[in-house]
């Protein structure tokens, strides 16, 4: 055991960091300096060294369900963190209905009422649950998957009179 004290915090030579973020997190994330040079490679939220270069750094993001992300700011050596806003990725949803007026429930939300036999609607892309419904009728249902940057298109859905109704 030796009679030398250890050092302190203060005597140590600490490197600052600088933490990259993106809401929601677990984004993949490159950052490029104002050169270009990648820097940091890493998932949300991310560690990296501080930036000591002046300029416009660039965030290139990914992660499911979202657009890639391409985020510029500021940097130099007085940035500690920086928090991106990552966007839904979306697709268009057409549906088309016989009989209308009826009504759609789309993931448990009030239901919309379609008067004519085309609906249309932006959505986030992932699992959506469908209810087309019409008082005499059979309910439709169906779980549907929304890919990004594409159209799905649900044609001929025709709701089936209840027993005992088929004079409607």
């Amino acid at each position: 055991v030796s009679d030398t004290p250890s050092p302190v915090a203060s005597d140590c030579q600490v490197e600052a960091k600088v933490v990259i973020d993106t809401v929601p997190d677990k984004a993949e994330l490159v950052l490029f300096d104002p050169a270009g040079k990648e820097v940091c490679r890493g998932v949300a939220p991310m560690t990296c060294p501080r930036l000591l270069m002046e300029g416009e750094y660039c965030v290139n993001s990914s992660r499911p369900g979202f657009e890639n992300g391409q985020f510029r700011f500021k940097g130099g050596a007085d940035v500690e963190s920086k928090t991106f806003e990552l966007e839904a990725a979306m697709c268009r949803l057409r549906l088309h209905f016989e009989p209308t007026p009826l009504n759609l429930t789309i993931d448990s939300d009030k239901p919309i009422t379609v008067d004519t036999g085309t609906f249309e609607k932006e959505l986030r892309v992932g699992s959506h649950q469908l209810k087309a419904s019409k008082p005499g009728f059979v309910a439709w249902t169906k779980t549907i998957e929304l890919k990004a940057t594409s159209v799905l298109e649900l044609p001929d859905i025709v709701l089936v009179a209840e027993a005992g109704n088929l004079n409607l």
